[in-house]
C-alpha cells in the first residue's frame, strides 16, 4: 500500500556521498554569476507576470516547485533574484519520488545549487511503487505535497516552471486527444488552487541561454526523451516538423489558448443556471449552442469529456430513444434516457454509494427537495418505507415502473442494522401518497 508523502528540511550535508558527477547532469561552463541580456529580460518577464496575470502581491510568500531541471532552475533563480528586492519570499521545494536511480543525485544537486545561490531547499520524499499510470500518480502526489507544504509554510501561491513551449505542446496534445474549448485553454497562468506559472511568456531557448550565461547547472529528466509519451513525440518530432513547413505554428497554438481563456468565462456563465446536480434536461442540452455542450456535460459528469463522447451523448439525446435505453461512453459512465431527462450511471453497475449519498444526495428530505416541505410530510421521516420488506426487489421495481435497464443502477435505502433489508427506493410513495422521492429529485 502506498504511504502518504512525508518531507523534511534539507541541510547542507549530502544524503548520499558520491565521487563522480552523475551522467544526467548538464553543466554549463563555470563563470562569474552576472545578469546579462537574456537573463535580465527573463527576470523582467517573470516580474511582469507576477505584477500582472499571476496576481502575486508584494512581499508574498510563495512555494517554488524545483525539480532541478532547466525550467524550474531558471524559475528558482529568478525568484531568488526578486527576493533580494523583497518582491516575494520564495520557499524552494524539491520532490524525491524514489522512482529513478537518479533521484538521489538530483537531491544532492538541488541542495548544492541552493547553497551556491545563497538559499536552502526543502526535500519532500514520496513513497511510490512503479506501475501503470506512474507519471499521473506521481504528478497528483507531487501537487498534493506542494499544497501541504505551502499551507505549512504560509505560502499563498505555488509556482511551477511551465514555459511558452510547454503551452504550445499542451494545446496540440489536447487537440489530438479530442478536447473541447475547456482543454484548449492549456495551462492557466493562475489557477483556482493557488498555482501560478510565471514563465509562460518565456521560450525554451531563453531558458537554455540563461543557464549558459549564469553558469548554472541543471539536470535533464531521461523521460523527457522517452518517445512512448505523446508529449515527448510532440516536443521532439511533431512540432519541429510543423515549424519546418509552417513557421510560427508554436506562436499560433499559444495564441489559440489565449483566445480560449478569454472566451471561457462567457461560456461558463451561459450554462451557470442549468441544474447539473440532478438528471440533465434534454431540452436544456439541445437548446444550447454546440460550443457549450462540452462544458455542460463536463460540469454534469464532473470529469473531462472528449469531443467524440460529447457528440455521441448529444446525438443520443437528440434521437429520442426508447425510454430506458442507454449509451456507454464518457469514460466510466453509462448515459440513460428516461423521459425528458438523461441519467448518468457507472458502467460497471456498481454505484459509488459513498459519493452518491454522502455528497450528492445527503439524507434528509429538506436537502433532497432543496426546499422545506409542509411539516406533515416530515413527521414519519423515512419510517414510511419500512413497509413491504418481504417483497422481491424486482417486484418492487416493476410496481413503481423502473425500466429493466435502469434497475442495476437504481439507488435504494438499505437498513444499516445488517439485516440487508431495503427500506425504500425512488418512486415508492409515503403512506398518504402525498409525494415520493422521485418527485423530489426531479423538482430539485
Amino acid at each position: 500500500m502506498q504511504k502518504g508523502p512525508c518531507y523534511w528540511y534539507a541541510s547542507n550535508e549530502e544524503r548520499v556521498a558520491t565521487n563522480s558527477r552523475p551522467a544526467l547532469w548538464i553543466v554549463a561552463p563555470r563563470s562569474q554569476v552576472m545578469k546579462t541580456q537574456t537573463s535580465q529580460k527573463v527576470l523582467e518577464q517573470v516580474r511582469s507576470a507576477l505584477d500582472g496575470p499571476c496576481g502575486v502581491p508584494d512581499g508574498a510568500r510563495v512555494l517554488v516547485a524545483w525539480s532541478g531541471g532547466p525550467d524550474s532552475t531558471v524559475l528558482a533563480w529568478a525568484c531568488l533574484e526578486l527576493a533580494k528586492r523583497e518582491r516575494i519570499h520564495p520557499v524552494l521545494v524539491h520532490v524525491h519520488h524514489g522512482l529513478r536511480a537518479q533521484s538521489d543525485a538530483e537531491v544532492q544537486h538541488v541542495r548544492r545549487l541552493a547553497t551556491q545561490m545563497g538559499s536552502t531547499v526543502h526535500i519532500a520524499y514520496l513513497h511510490m511503487q512503479p506501475g501503470s499510470g506512474t507519471q499521473a500518480r506521481a504528478r497528483k502526489l507531487r501537487y498534493t505535497t506542494f499544497q501541504e507544504i505551502a499551507a505549512e509554510q504560509g505560502c499563498s501561491h505555488i509556482f511551477t516552471g511551465h514555459t511558452f513551449d510547454d503551452q504550445a505542446e499542451t494545446a496540440l496534445m489536447r487537440v489530438l486527444r479530442g478536447t473541447g474549448i475547456r482543454g484548449v485553454r492549456g495551462v492557466l497562468r493562475k489557477g483556482d488552487d493557488g498555482r501560478a506559472r510565471p514563465l509562460l511568456d518565456v521560450r525554451r531557448e531563453q531558458i537554455d541561454a540563461v543557464l549558459q550565461e549564469l553558469g548554472v547547472p541543471a539536470v535533464r529528466d531521461p523521460s523527457n526523451h522517452d518517445m512512448r509519451y505523446l508529449r515527448t513525440r510532440i516536443r521532439h518530432k511533431t512540432l519541429p516538423e510543423l515549424e519546418s513547413f509552417e513557421p510560427g505554428i508554436t506562436n499560433r497554438l499559444v495564441a489559440l489558448t489565449q483566445e480560449a481563456q478569454q472566451l471561457w468565462p462567457r461560456l461558463s456563465a451561459s450554462i451557470e443556471d442549468i441544474q447539473t446536480n440532478r438528471p440533465l434536461s434534454v431540452h436544456d442540452l439541445l437548446n444550447l449552442p454546440a460550443l457549450t455542450h462540452g462544458p455542460l456535460l463536463e460540469r454534469w459528469l464532473n470529469t473531462t469529456v472528449a469531443r467524440q463522447h460529447v457528440e455521441a451523448i448529444v446525438d443520443f439525446a437528440a434521437r429520442n430513444p426508447v425510454p430506458g435505453s442507454s449509451i456507454s461512453t464518457a469514460g466510466a459512465h453509462t448515459i440513460f434516457r428516461l423521459g425528458e431527462f438523461l441519467i448518468a450511471g457507472p458502467r460497471s453497475g456498481e454505484p459509488d454509494i459513498a459519493q452518491q449519498f454522502e455528497h450528492l444526495v445527503p439524507l434528509g428530505v429538506e436537502r433532497l427537495k432543496n426546499c422545506t416541505p409542509p411539516a406533515r410530510y416530515l413527521r414519519s421521516k423515512w419510517t414510511a418505507f419500512s413497509e413491504g420488506y418481504n417483497r422481491r426487489v424486482s417486484e418492487r421495481f416493476r410496481k413503481i415502473g423502473v425500466p429493466p435497464m435502469l434497475r442495476r443502477h437504481w439507488p435504494v435505502l438499505v437498513d444499516p442494522s445488517g439485516r440487508k433489508k431495503i427500506c425504500g427506493e425512488p418512486g415508492v410513495p409515503f403512506p398518504e401518497g402525498m409525494f415520493n422521492m422521485y418527485d423530489m429529485f426531479l423538482c430539485h
